[in-house]
């Protein structure tokens, strides 16, 4: 008995380093087709996520904090969507925001030297634009 478990355990061993290929192969293969598997195995998570967003006070009626905060209006999110669009949109929205806030903060508190050159500038452009119309 002793040979049959030593052929044994030289069996196992011959395809347990196979194992961790095949599994990273599994993975790869999954992630390129799309993660066909990973949605199979998240789909009932993602599912009760969903419900529990469109109704967020299902079977926890003495939730006070859902109590306090009033209806807040919801948006139903597309499942296949991988970006969140809308937390895109919103960064967007708040980057143009933040910049013209500070264009608006730079132009109120430009100094003396800033707005004399700003002047010259316009008259500068004025007169270039006035001596090539008398030229023609």
């Amino acid at each position: 008995m002793d040979q049959s478990t030593s052929l044994l355990l030289a069996e196992t061993e011959g395809w347990r380093q196979y194992v961790l290929l095949v599994v990273s192969l599994g993975v790869i293969l999954d992630i390129l087709l799309g993660s066909p598997l990973a949605n199979l195995a998240l789909g009932p998570m993602r599912r009760a996520a969903m419900e529990k967003q469109d109704n967020p006070n299902a079977g926890n009626n003495n939730d006070k904090d859902s109590m306090l905060s009033g209806s807040k209006p919801t948006f139903v999110r597309n499942p296949k969507e991988r970006v969140d669009s809308d937390a895109v949109a919103q960064a967007a929205l708040d980057k143009a925001r933040n910049s013209m806030e500070l264009r608006r903060f730079l132009e109120e508190n430009k100094t003396d030297e800033q707005r004399y050159e700003e002047i010259r500038k316009k008259i500068d452009a004025e007169a270039a634009k006035f001596d090539s119309k008398m030229e023609s």
